[in-house]
């Protein structure tokens, strides 16, 4: 039951329903705790962290992660997804969080800890949550060209390993960093595949972000009854 709750409340995330999938998760940690099963909590924990990501619950996403962090260690390996490529996962979700709340210091610390871990993984999903994360801090303090580096790598791993679900997440922050580097006509299309990937996959979650994204790329190239239709 534990493993259906999780699994439930990612596949609710993916789809679009972060109310539900937020409950999904929550049932799960209740689950875990009743049972006295800390790996359940922590992968709960990590579903909840998940969904307040999406929510802009920076702070609530911090904490979830920080406790999915502390907690793993004294989980066996394995048990509910649990093992190093969640960790690496874990510390991309809190190097986010920590940037969106301007904690930089914090950020880097989390990404330095995860690209250490995907090193010895050498598994390539691993690599691109390091680079989305190395991105998406970049973009946030303002480092335009570092982000777009980091991105584009993410978006080339995501095709040469076959790691389609990863794609709209690199595409979308990708193109927003062209557009602050002032490559309008390469943005939009870059954010025009975002959506596209993520449409072909049911993948929900953060498609609003991308539609905004695609809407600003449009309307940086002129197009602006287009933009403000996708607005």
């Amino acid at each position: 039951v534990g493993t259906w709750l999780t699994y439930r409340s990612h596949l609710l995330w993916f789809g679009g329903d972060p109310n539900e999938a937020l409950q999904a998760a929550r049932s799960a940690w209740e689950l875990g705790v009743s049972t006295r099963d800390l790996a359940l909590q922590v992968r709960a924990r990590f579903q909840e962290g998940l969904v307040f990501l999406t929510q802009d619950r920076a702070d609530d996403c911090a904490a979830a992660m920080c406790d999915v962090l502390h907690y793993a260690k004294e989980t066996p390996s394995g048990r509910y997804g649990i093992n190093s490529s969640l960790f690496v996962t874990a510390q991309s979700y809190l190097a986010r969080a920590s940037a969106d709340k301007g904690h930089f210091k914090k950020a880097e610390a989390a990404l330095r800890l995860a690209r250490e871990a995907a090193r010895e993984l050498r598994e390539p999903f691993a690599h691109i949550f390091v680079l989305v994360g190395l991105g998406y801090v970049a973009l946030r303090q303002g480092r335009a060209q570092r982000a777009a580096t980091s991105l584009r790598k993410a978006c080339s791993i995501c095709g040469s390993a076959d790691a389609p679900l990863m794609y709209p997440v690199a595409a979308s922050y990708l193109a927003m960093a062209l557009m602050k580097a002032g490559a309008f006509a390469e943005a939009l299309t870059i954010a025009e595949s975002a959506v596209s990937a993520a449409e072909r996959t049911g993948f929900k979650a953060y498609q609003p972000l991308r539609l905004a994204i695609l809407s600003d790329a449009l309307w940086h190239v002129g197009r602006q009854k287009e933009s403000a239709e996708q607005a």
